[in-house]
Formats: C-alpha cells, sequence, structure tokens
C-alpha cells in the first residue's frame, strides 16, 4: 500500500461530503480510509489509544450511544451498532495519525475548498438558470443531492465551511496562488448566503471573527472577500428585483419553530429519560399533527444528544468539544487558527441546528464533518508538539 493512500482517501471522504449522494457509498469510503490508515499503524494504535486521554472520553461517548440503543424504543438503522461506534472510533484515530503529517494541510484542506467552491458554482448555475428557480426568492440548494436538491441548511454549513477553509487558504498563500483560493472562497460565501441560512451564516460571522482575531496581520484579504462577496450578492439581488423579497423572508421567518419544537422535546423528557436518554435508535421525529409540520430531529445537536443519551451523553459531549476548543485556541496563538475557527463556528451555530453528531447515520450526515472532525484535529495537533518533547526527555 503506497504511503499516501490514506491522505488520498481522507481527502476523497472529506470532499464526498459535497457531493456523493448515496449516504451508504460515503460508509464505504470510510471503511476504506479506516482500513488504510490504520492497518500500517496497527502497532502504534495500542499506544495512541492509551496515550490520548480525549479518544478515552470519546470512546467513552460511542459506548455509551452503543448501549443506549437497547433500551431505545425504535429499531434505528439497520448495523448501525456496533458499526457506526467502530467507524467513528476508527476514524478517530485515523485523523489523530493525519494529524502528524502534512497531508492534511497540504492535500486535505485545499481540495475541501476547491470542491466546496465547485459544487457553489455548480449550484448556482444550475438550480437558477436552468432549473429555472427564482434567484434569491428560492433558497440556493446543492444540486448534486436527490432529485430536488440538498436542504437548504446543510446546503449552507457545507459552503460555510468550505469558505472558511478558503480564507485560511488566501491567508496562507503567497500573491500568485492567492487569486484561486480568494475565488474558491468568494463562490462558497455566495453560495452560503444565496441559501439564505441564518444558522451557516452564523457559522461563518463566528468563524471568520476567530480566524482574523488569531490572525491580525493577516486579516486584510480575507475581510476584503468577506465584504465584497454580500455587496456583489446583494448587487444581484437588486438587478433581479427580489431583494425585498429575500431580506423580507430572512427576517420573517423568525424563530422558524424553534422554541416551540425545544419546549416539545424537553416536554417529552421523563425523570428517567433524563438520565439514560430515549437511545440513539429511537428516532426524535414529531409528526405532523403535534405542531402543525413534520420534524424529523430536534435542530439542536446538544438537545438531540441529552434527548437520546440523557444528561450523561451531554455531558460527555460538552467536555469533548470544550477539550478541543481549548486545543484549537493553543494551536491559534501557535499561528494555526483553521480548526478553532471551524470548530468555534460549528459549535456556536449547531446550538440552533443539527441532529446527531459523533455518528455516521444521522440524518443531514454533516455533524461529524462541522464537529468531530476538527475536534479530533485540533486535539491531535495541540498534543503532537507535547508528545515530541516527552519522547525526547525519555
Amino acid at each position: 500500500m503506497r504511503r499516501d493512500t490514506p491522505t488520498l482517501l481522507l481527502t476523497a471522504w472529506l470532499a464526498a461530503f459535497w457531493f456523493l449522494s448515496p449516504t451508504s457509498w460515503h460508509r464505504c469510503l470510510l471503511g476504506l480510509l479506516v482500513i488504510s490508515s490504520l492497518l500500517p499503524q496497527r502497532t502504534d494504535l495500542p499506544g495512541l489509544v492509551k496515550r490520548e486521554r480525549w479518544l478515552w472520553l470519546a470512546g467513552s461517548l460511542l459506548a455509551w450511544q452503543s448501549l443506549s440503543r437497547f433500551w431505545s424504543s425504535g429499531s434505528g438503522f439497520p448495523c448501525a451498532w456496533p458499526v457506526d461506534s467502530l467507524l467513528v472510533a476508527g476514524l478517530l484515530c485515523s485523523l489523530f495519525f493525519a494529524a502528524g503529517g502534512a497531508g492534511l494541510s497540504r492535500t486535505a484542506v485545499p481540495a475541501v475548498s476547491l470542491v466546496s467552491a465547485a459544487v457553489s458554482l455548480a449550484s448556482l448555475l444550475v438550480f437558477y438558470p436552468l432549473q429555472g428557480h427564482d434567484f434569491a426568492a428560492d433558497r440556493l440548494r446543492n444540486v448534486f443531492f436527490y432529485s430536488h436538491g440538498l436542504n437548504a441548511v446543510p446546503t449552507g454549513f457545507l459552503f460555510a465551511f468550505g469558505a472558511l477553509t478558503g480564507l485560511w487558504m488566501v491567508m496562507q498563500s503567497s500573491a500568485g496562488p492567492r487569486k484561486l483560493w480568494t475565488s474558491a472562497s468568494g463562490l462558497s460565501l455566495l453560495g452560503l448566503l444565496a441559501t439564505q441560512s441564518r444558522g451557516p451564516m452564523l457559522m461563518f460571522a463566528v468563524g471568520l471573527f476567530l480566524l482574523l482575531a488569531a490572525e491580525r496581520k493577516k486579516a486584510v484579504p480575507p475581510l476584503i472577500i468577506s465584504v465584497a462577496t454580500p455587496v456583489i450578492y446583494f448587487s444581484l439581488l437588486l438587478m433581479a428585483r427580489t431583494w425585498a423579497d429575500a431580506t423580507t423572508d430572512l427576517f420573517q421567518r423568525g424563530t422558524t419553530g424553534r422554541l416551540e419544537i425545544y419546549q416539545t422535546y424537553l416536554g417529552r423528557m421523563t425523570p428517567v429519560s433524563c438520565l439514560i436518554g430515549t437511545g440513539m435508535a429511537d428516532a426524535p421525529i414529531l409528526p405532523k399533527d403535534v405542531l402543525g409540520w413534520r420534524v424529523v430531529h430536534p435542530h439542536s445537536i446538544y438537545l438531540t444528544q441529552l434527548y437520546q443519551t440523557g444528561i450523561p451523553g451531554l455531558a460527555m459531549l460538552l467536555a469533548l468539544i470544550a477539550w478541543a476548543l481549548r486545543s484549537a485556541l493553543k494551536l491559534a496563538k501557535q499561528g494555526d487558527p483553521l480548526w478553532l475557527s471551524l470548530l468555534g463556528g460549528a459549535s456556536t451555530a449547531l446550538i440552533f441546528d443539527g441532529g446527531q453528531t459523533f455518528t455516521v447515520y444521522s440524518f443531514t450526515r454533516i455533524e461529524i464533518l462541522l464537529i468531530a472532525i476538527p475536534a479530533a484535529i485540533a486535539v491531535a495537533k495541540a498534543a503532537g508538539p507535547a508528545r515530541s518533547a516527552a519522547a525526547l526527555l525519555k
């Protein structure tokens, strides 16, 4: 097996979030990634697991989630346990190994930025001119998913993720390549704006703030892109005479029923379910007759974790994110703020969006990309220098 095979598979798997519609294929690709990453490192794997306490905590959450399936009222996905936990655990270990190499920053991150930009451009061209949707009156969807396109909210989160990685590439690049990354980040941001999704916009805003605050000397180019792209977008709205419709819809949506959704899920919890949850195999769906519209998930990763795995599951999720944010802040102070930007933005925005996090069977599929992946990479990269120093002392 070639040494760069795990890096190429990691890059392919990450990029596939933007365009690979059959989720079973995406999980198969993840399986190949895990095998190709861990098989050559099989002698080092026990030491990694023994050494990294964050992996202990992640493993505890995965074990608790798997255990919760025994008291779930639903059947969940076929083979979801233990395959789900094994895939996620293998992915986290693979990311710890990948974080120590140059392939992540040289291959995977640039590829994500370019793929996001390409998908954004293709979606803008297909969704509006070719499919005949009204620009801005109809919220942009990723056209690579389903016949009607991916829902505007996960589409927006994908483009927010791509835009932030693109801006980081702009900050890292010299004058020549900077034009490429400027275009890439601008296209992803334009796609994000066209989705009119406030959660992804919040993720981008928080992520941008953290990115610029950490690298003030390099802040001007990404700041210009982040201002110029909305100006271009609203100029296009004015030309299309849909500016009033778009902005009115953006604000008139209000909370889009979030408060009612949260109250309903919390109201359904009993003292027992607060302690152990309803179980990961329980589909947290509210039928149409409950609120007047069908709700397929609680629209908050934190509420979802509490509802399905109780207080212990939520406590472990919060601890994993807090630990990773602390590591990401350490990296940002060392000149690598990308992971703080991605994780800080996503963990804030997903207070109001998303479902299951540490799983490959979530309804929207993107939570593991937005939270688990940057969290694992941040912890691994921050621990890298400490491990090297400890090895020298021995």
